[in-house]
């Protein structure tokens, strides 16, 4: 669903898919006319959309609605060339910030609604085994986006993000965010490093997609009953609650327990399921690593769960298998200043509460830890700092508490010179990497950057290797934050780079930092 939420608002200013709309070198508009840069929102919105490429939007009525709203009728979007037609029945902007998204940001208010939006299974890249469940190879949406980001607070709010299908269901989202801008909107992941969390909620109401897709699971089963395919799934739930730390009896097993009734009541769905967060105050991503567990984190969070149908009994937990992904590990840049604090990230760990992560001088024997390692107190994916490393190479390495003599992942990075044997590294020289070379299709790709100038509108991208520097594909301002880590997904087989560019518009199409990868089959 995100991608074509993003979509949608790329018609309103922002660069997504094949075409480029009010974030070009002429992002304060001088196509628009003088009427219309003092306020006429239908106006300025038609005057942006003059730099799509021909036949990339098209509309058969349009009315303006006031200063800051308007409709359109008969709406077609064609963002990756000839069968990716997105056509919408009535697209209504209520409200929109017009200063912020002539000057080509990302509008600090939005509210519109879309209705009879025709998503197919062209123009919509969802697997195969989902439209089979559906039964049909198109459907009919509505789609209403509130959202207000205050400037000068740095507060986010969602008010509304709804997905209606009718005859499907619907999903809602909420969100209400500290420290964090409207750019979370196009990169949430961003919101992890600098954002904290008020409240969140999230709501569910099936209207026979999962009856569907219960019907599409015995028929793919090879002769399982309907019993025991829900029987192996309320298995399957328990066990995977589990591996993330819950408990049988805690918040997060209680939520699972009304996951596992709405799956249950499929054939006869009771309304929505709702889960919402109600912290008692703000969270931020560093507080939720340091916990000790999955439990704790929702307790923190105030997870909490409401459903007016079945609350199923679920099983007590299976053993947990080993993990199929492999761990990893990195750092937010690969060479630091003496003195400068290291940031380690670890990804993909078992989830043992002394699994440890340990940064030692390059060539340390095995079993030296050093004095800078920290377990992961069962926490699978997290970070910490370190301070006060001498010039040097250094090694950070991942061991697991069930096999704690045996390597599970390491990464390299310099200190200073590395000893004196090189070059002391350019002051704020900018870098970027990812958190692997190599991706199986599918994968999340975690791109991180550093050494940045701290420009709002700094940005990074993920383009093709070897293409010109003004091609870009999934991208994402800093937003000012001089190191960060944003995530990639969705990419097909190929040879990439990770690109970091300078104060869009102002610098240009000039590329400060590389970093290759692989995506294959």
């Amino acid at each position: 669903m995100r991608t074509w939420i993003l979509a949608v608002i790329a018609a309103l200013g922002v660069t997504i898919g094949g075409f480029n709309v009010g974030r070009a070198a002429d992002a304060n508009c001088p196509t628009c006319t003088q009427e219309a840069q003092a306020g006429d929102a239908l106006s300025i919105f038609l005057a942006m959309m003059q730099s799509a490429p021909p036949g990339a939007f098209k509309y058969q009525d349009a009315k303006s609605l006031g200063p800051n709203a308007f409709e359109l009728t008969g709406v077609v979007f064609m963002f990756e060339g000839p069968g990716s037609e997105l056509p919408i029945q009535h697209f209504l902007v209520e409200n929109i910030d017009l200063a912020t998204l002539m000057q080509g940001g990302m509008p600090n208010v939005i509210k519109i609604k879309l209705e009879g939006i025709g998503f197919n299974d062209k123009n919509m890249d969802i697997d195969s085994d989902i439209w089979e469940a559906l039964g049909t190879r198109q459907l009919l949406a509505n789609l209403s986006i509130d959202m207000l980001s205050d400037p000068a607070t740095k507060a986010f709010t969602l008010n509304d993000l709804t997905l209606d299908v009718p005859g499907i269901g619907q999903a809602q989202l909420k969100l209400d965010l500290l420290g964090v801008g409207p750019e979370a909107m196009m990169s949430p992941e961003s919101a992890l490093f600098t954002g904290s969390l008020k409240s969140a909620s999230l709501m569910l109401n099936d209207q026979g997609f999962v009856g569907r897709s219960l019907d599409a699971a015995i028929k793919e089963s090879g002769g399982m009953t309907e019993a025991e395919l829900m029987g192996e799934a309320m298995q399957e739930l328990a066990n995977n609650l589990a591996e993330i730390g819950g408990q049988p009896g805690d918040r997060i097993f209680q939520v699972g327990s009304a996951f596992g009734g709405w799956l249950q009541d499929a054939r006869s769905p009771k309304g929505p399921i709702v889960v919402t967060l109600a912290p008692a105050q703000p969270v931020n991503f560093q507080q939720l690593n340091q916990v000790s567990g999955a439990g704790e984190a929702a307790e923190m969070l105030n997870l909490q769960v409401s459903y007016g149908g079945t609350f199923a009994t679920l099983p007590e937990p299976q053993a947990a298998q080993p993990p199929m992904m492999e761990s990893y590990v990195f750092t937010d840049k690969d060479t630091y200043d003496v003195g400068e604090v290291v940031t380690v990230f670890w990804s993909s760990t078992p989830g043992n509460q002394q699994d440890v992560v340990a940064v030692v001088p390059e060539g340390a024997a095995m079993d030296d830890l050093g004095a800078n390692w920290t377990y992961t107190n069962g926490v699978t994916d997290g970070s910490y700092q370190v301070a006060g490393l001498a010039d040097g190479f250094y090694e950070v390495r991942v061991f697991y508490a069930d096999d704690p003599s045996t390597l599970q992942a390491s990464y390299y990075f310099q200190v200073g010179s590395g000893g004196g044997g090189g070059a002391q590294p350019e002051m704020g020289a900018a870098t970027v990497g990812t958190d692997k070379a190599t991706y199986k299709v599918g994968e999340t790709v975690v791109v991180f950057w550093s050494g940045l100038p701290g420009n709002p509108q700094d940005w990074v991208t993920v383009a093709p290797a070897g293409s010109s520097p003004d091609e870009w594909g999934q991208w994402t301002y800093t937003s000012g934050q001089a190191t960060g880590a944003y995530q990639v997904q969705g990419l097909t087989p190929g040879d990439y780079e990770a690109r970091v560019y300078f104060d869009y518009p102002a610098g240009g199409n000039t590329i400060h930092a590389t970093s290759s990868f692989t995506v294959t089959p």
